[in-house]
């Protein structure tokens, strides 16, 4: 202020707009650094919410390789499980599916003719369910653990296809690459229409057959059941 106007005393507001006018250096420098807090505390905010980012994705690609889905694609030389995620996943493989009851006497069998009996039913399940021979279509192996007067009825369901509800016949080419079983047998002593004592013996199982049959996607592999009862 120069002239006249120096010795006009200052009104609040023109005291307020210079002491502002002397203090505009001083804020920008508060304003900038303020600024740069702001900037430095909100990427650190955010490298810390990247990089927490990054470690649950790489923990959830870890905990996927560690626990792969339970049916895998098909790979060459991979084995796989073909029962993965379905009921037979639990049943025994083949053979050891079949356990005989513990034989005891059924007057007027004995304990050793009771036990002699289940082993003979046991083979024939065998045979006619799992043996590749009945699968591929050879029906003889089979026939020949009955008794002579049962073959020639035996035989002609083979022909005729009624064979179903106690063999496996698959096709020439296409054989199942794995078979479950479970399941269980019981016998007892009746007595027959002519008088005669019969131990009976009944047999309960189901058996599933894989496939693995080619695709592009995940999934279950090709399964067949078939549930049966034979006296």
């Amino acid at each position: 202020m120069t002239g006249a106007d120096a010795q006009v005393p200052l009104t609040r507001a023109e005291r307020f707009r210079l002491v502002w006018s002397r203090q505009r250096g001083k804020r920008h420098v508060t304003l900038v650094v303020v600024l740069a807090l702001a900037l430095i505390g909100g990427t650190a905010v955010l490298g810390r919410v990247t990089v927490d980012r990054v470690r649950g994705g790489s923990a959830a690609a870890a905990s996927a390789e560690a626990s792969p889905s339970p049916v895998p694609l098909s790979r060459v030389g991979e084995p796989r499980d073909l029962f993965a995620g379905t009921l037979g996943a639990d049943f025994a493989v083949g053979e050891a599916g079949i356990v005989l009851p513990q034989a005891a006497a059924r007057p007027p069998f004995t304990a050793r003719e009771v036990a002699a009996a289940l082993t003979q039913v046991r083979a024939a399940l065998i045979q006619a369910r799992l043996d590749l021979s009945m699968i591929l279509g050879d029906t003889e192996p089979f026939l020949a653990l009955l008794a002579p007067a049962s073959r020639a009825q035996m035989r002609t369901d083979f022909e005729d296809s009624s064979f179903l509800h106690y063999a496996t016949r698959i096709g020439s080419q296409d054989s199942a690459d794995e078979i479950r079983v479970r399941g269980e047998m019981r016998y007892r002593a009746v007595t027959g229409d002519d008088g005669l004592p019969i131990l009976r013996i009944t047999t309960e199982y189901v058996w599933m057959y894989a496939f693995d049959v080619p695709r592009t996607t995940p999934g279950r592999a090709g399964i067949a059941t078939i549930r049966d009862r034979v006296v």
